[in-house]
């Protein structure tokens, strides 16, 4: 594996969907902006739909698991569905 590349993703279908949720709404913002850029409420709202995006993108990262550095995976040490916690080593790199 390379440094940074995902090793696993902990369960995150809420933070995706409500990210894709405010993707969709920043989309909507950003096309009334461009037709109104001197918008005062409009820009306001964007700023803020923005800045919810950033931390629900912020939140689904918070959830995935990347190599620390680059090696060869030597052990997987759980599997879809497990339950993981803090400290627990999910894979050993050499």
């Amino acid at each position: 594996v390379e440094r940074g590349q995902i090793l696993a993703r902990l369960y995150d279908a809420e933070q995706v969907g409500q990210l894709k949720t405010l993707e969709t709404e920043f989309e909507t913002k950003l096309v009334g902006y461009l037709q109104s850029p001197a918008d005062p409420g409009i820009k306001q709202a964007l700023g803020q739909i923005r800045s919810a995006r950033d931390s629900a993108r912020l939140g689904v990262e918070s959830r995935t698991i990347r190599a620390p550095h680059a090696g060869t995976v030597k052990e997987v040490k759980v599997k879809k569905g497990d339950k993981v916690e803090d400290d627990d080593i999910i894979v050993v790199i050499e």
